[in-house]
């Protein structure tokens, strides 16, 4: 949908502007407890563990899995684990373990912050294009829809997808292309003032700082919730 308006849409960082960690810690530290508690050696942790194993694995995954579907999923991607990062287990415990482990690799160990969903409905509503740019591993558009807003987004650009992360400019000129749209028609919206806000602005785009953790009031550029975004645009 086209609209007259100087920004046609908006794009999102994906991790603490959409959704953040359920728990208070990663899905690495996560992982080597669960290895700890079951008495097993391993490597130490890398995050890009994370990025090798859905590399592997992240077009594999459906929302939608449930039953021996998702059983055989998620031992596939406990034995790639278990190789990454050289468990001294024998790879058969993949078969009992898997979902367990999927359960702190996969979306269930996020959640979506409580005004995700009901701000991207109401943008969506309104006539903005919608789009998620992240520094994420394959699959991001899964995780989105298994969160519960991936059907608001037209376009889900991960780095991993296209070998270009914040703050390479190359990822936001692909979430251009893809929304077929000029930089400055785009507001980006993240968290970190380096990777989203300045990195947007030389690649061209509008861009807005979320500072849930701000002590004063928001200044221009800034917003301290998601739910702000309708006042920001409006004032546009």
């Amino acid at each position: 949908m086209t609209t007259s308006r100087e920004i046609a849409a908006v794009s999102f960082d994906f991790f603490n502007t959409l959704a953040t960690h359920r728990h208070d810690r990663g899905r690495g530290a996560l992982v080597m407890e669960y290895f700890r508690t079951h008495g097993w050696e391993s490597s130490p942790w890398e995050h890009a563990a994370l990025y090798d194993i859905f590399a592997v694995h992240g077009h594999e995954f459906v929302p939608t899995m449930c039953g021996v579907e998702l059983k055989e999923f998620s031992a596939r991607v406990a034995r790639t684990l278990f190789h990454r990062l050289q468990v001294a287990v024998d790879h058969s415990a993949a078969d009992t373990h898997g979902v367990e482990l999927w359960r702190i690799l996969g979306p269930e160990h996020l959640a979506p912050f409580p005004e995700s969903a009901t701000v991207l409905g109401e943008l969506r509503a309104a006539g903005y294009r919608l789009a998620v740019v992240s520094n994420w591993q394959h699959g991001l558009s899964a995780f989105c829809h298994a969160l519960g807003f991936g059907s608001q987004l037209e376009v889900v650009v991960a780095s991993a997808e296209i070998g270009a992360a914040k703050p390479d400019g190359r990822i936001f000129a692909e979430a251009c292309r893809q929304l077929g749209l000029p930089p400055d028609r785009i507001l980006h919206v993240g968290d970190s003032e380096a990777d989203d806000i300045a990195s947007a602005h030389a690649a061209g785009l509008k861009a807005l700082w979320l500072r849930r953790d701000l002590k004063r009031a928001a200044s221009s550029g800034e917003v301290r919730s998601l739910s702000d975004l309708h006042t920001h645009l409006a004032a546009r």
